[in-house]
């Protein structure tokens, strides 16, 4: 068994890194006009040391800054650096490098999974384009050799299984855990359900669990990120627990919804107070790995791991 997937089902609950693009554009990192994801061509260090951040505050695992990684996305803001898809492999494989490196430097290593992140295409595409979008991505990611591989935010079903079959076809074996993790942002207070702006449903992301499993290639992980913060987290872990049981449940939201004040976005829910019963909730329902997306910190990340919950908290999944 893979020592990710081995701690995740044997626990203790694996304590997840916090937000990377909300941080960057607090700090005023990214140059005018350019996404987070470019400050891996400009300025590394900041990454390196924003990931340190989050390991000193407690984390063991680590997401790599690459949510958004392709070449549609990077080409028109590095037109020097991107000008192939083996740029993009490349870009990727430095990028979850450093990750690696960043742990190295403070001597937890051994002790810190490194996981790389794809995250939704900008436009919709042909099914085997799309598959063509992510592959230089996956390749980078698994030439570096990381730990496992989120797809993460996924929200259109089709999008996401080419993503999955992108990475499967740079890891043809299987060695690195995949999982999937989606964006549930629609209450439908009818049935009290949660949905993908697609009308994905935790119970379809459990099925899709269930039908790779039957493909010969199971998901080590399904569960959530981003979406409308705290609010139904608790219901969403219930909802995948039941359906797959033995699949471990990876918790991601954002800390509390977005504020927009002026130009400036805002997360005044970003607090202790705020995010510590969502933590509990998602534990209780049976989370396995938790952690903060959009909005939060490492202070606010530090605060969560203190807590006993997740500290101790073991997991209740058996492959």
């Amino acid at each position: 068994m893979q020592p990710l997937i081995e701690r995740l089902c044997n626990g203790p609950v694996l304590r997840l890194d916090g937000a990377f693009g909300s941080v960057a554009i607090q700090r005023g990192w990214p140059k005018k006009d350019m996404p987070p994801v470019t400050i891996n061509a400009t300025d590394p260090k900041q990454i390196m040391g924003l990931h340190q951040e989050y390991i000193r505050a407690g984390a063991n695992a680590v997401l790599t800054t690459t949510f958004g990684a392709v070449f549609d996305n990077l080409h028109p803001y590095l037109p020097e650096e991107i000008t192939s898809p083996a740029d993009v492999v490349v870009f990727n494989r430095n990028t979850a490098l450093r990750a690696r490196e960043a742990a190295k430097q403070i001597g937890v290593d051994n002790t810190t999974y490194v996981i790389g992140s794809m995250a939704p295409l900008t436009q919709e595409a042909a099914y085997k384009d799309m598959v063509a979008a992510y592959l230089p991505q996956a390749q980078g990611l698994f030439e570096a050799g990381v730990d496992g591989v989120v797809v993460e935010t996924a929200f259109d079903p089709a999008m996401f299984a080419a993503a999955v079959e992108a990475w499967n076809q740079a890891d043809p074996n299987g060695t690195v855990p995949l999982g999937v993790t989606a964006s549930f942002t629609t209450h439908n207070e009818k049935n009290n359900g949660w949905f993908t702006m697609y009308g994905l449903s935790p119970q379809g992301l459990g099925w899709f669990a269930l039908g790779a499993q039957a493909a010969g290639r199971p998901l080590a992980w399904i569960g959530l990120n981003c979406g409308q913060g705290y609010e139904g987290v608790g219901y969403i872990v219930r909802q995948l627990n039941r359906l797959s049981p033995h699949v471990p449940i990876w918790v991601k939201p954002n800390a509390g919804p977005p504020v927009l004040q002026g130009e400036t976005t805002t997360y005044p829910d970003a607090t202790l107070t705020q995010a510590y019963p969502c933590m509990q909730d998602a534990l209780r329902e049976g989370a396995d790995a938790f952690g903060l997306c959009c909005g939060s910190n490492p202070a606010l990340m530090g605060e969560l791991y203190a807590r006993a919950d997740v500290t101790e908290g073991m997991s209740d999944k058996q492959l």
